[in-house]
């Protein structure tokens, strides 16, 4: 089976603290060619900057959290004709397999 890798450098502190560098240190690591997958670039939307807390939810960061999860979810689910299951590759995102 042939994977199909995704960066989403996603820091749900809208800070950029570090979790959103995950998935280039991922890539200049090697995982993609050791894992012999295809590349499916970045998913920009991921990246967050909105540091305020939601008073209502307590949520980071609200609004851009959903943009970033609509995008991930776009692409993650997005069906492929080549049929390779994509691996999601993020900072404060789970790894998975197939959703």
């Amino acid at each position: 089976m042939r994977w199909m890798m995704v960066d989403a450098p996603l820091d749900s502190s809208g800070a950029g603290r570090g979790e959103e560098r995950a998935p280039a240190a991922l890539r200049r690591a090697g995982l993609r060619e050791a894992l012999a997958a295809d590349d499916d670039g970045q998913i920009d939307e991921a990246r967050l900057r909105d540091p305020n807390r939601d008073p209502a939810s307590g949520v980071i960061g609200a609004a851009g959290l959903v943009r970033a999860g609509g995008a991930i979810a776009a692409r993650i689910c997005a069906p492929r004709a080549d049929g390779a299951p994509p691996l999601g590759r993020g900072g404060d995102v789970a790894i998975s397999r197939r959703i």
